[in-house]
């Protein structure tokens, strides 16, 4: 044993090694990465073992899942206070691979333009954005509908929306490049 490891009693040990594997795929399915299952799944050891008087819990997988439960939701609620990047320099290099104004005189060209421009602005979305912002304009499905589609929340379909309409204006209108005073 190391000298800094924390000791762990034995029935809390079993306890972890038992439930280990189901609780990694309960996190697994409710988050859809595993680098954020793995590290949740640290969080939620890390506050079992915080835990005072363990040997008292009577349903240790209870009180386990109610604990990775907790950590999901502050996960996710951490995650919505993130901001929407925005990277000029990106929104910049799409605006100069997008055909010039007067390269089309008639409106089928100028829909074609459009056209490949939305293609390239969707293919830079994250996939879950992409699928979200296709499923409610595309197929008019209501939020509740597409969260049920993608095992996702009502609220986390909505916000996705938001966050893949504010990515596509950026594409679509990027900002003029900030002026220098000499």
């Amino acid at each position: 044993m190391l000298k800094n490891e924390p000791q762990v009693p034995h029935a809390q040990r079993e306890v972890l090694e038992d439930l280990a594997p189901a609780l990694y795929r309960f996190l697994l399915r409710r988050l859809r990465s595993r680098r954020d299952a793995e590290d949740l799944l640290q969080s939620v050891y890390l506050r079992f073992l915080q835990t005072p008087h363990t040997e008292l819990v009577r349903q240790p997988r209870a009180y386990l899942y109610r604990i990775a439960t907790n950590v999901i939701s502050e996960f996710h609620m951490r995650r919505q206070r993130e901001p929407v990047l925005y990277d000029s320099q990106t929104a910049s290099e799409v605006a100069e691979q997008a055909p010039a104004d007067d390269m089309w005189t008639d409106g089928y060209g100028e829909r074609l333009a459009m056209e490949e421009q939305l293609k390239r602005v969707l293919d830079q979305l994250p996939k879950t954005y992409r699928a979200v912002l296709l499923m409610r304009t595309r197929d008019g499905l209501s939020f509740k509908d597409i969260g049920q589609r993608l095992g996702i929340t009502e609220q986390s379909a909505r916000k996705y929306m938001v966050r893949a309409m504010a990515q596509c204006r950026v594409a679509r209108w990027p900002q003029p490049p900030e002026r220098r005073s000499s």
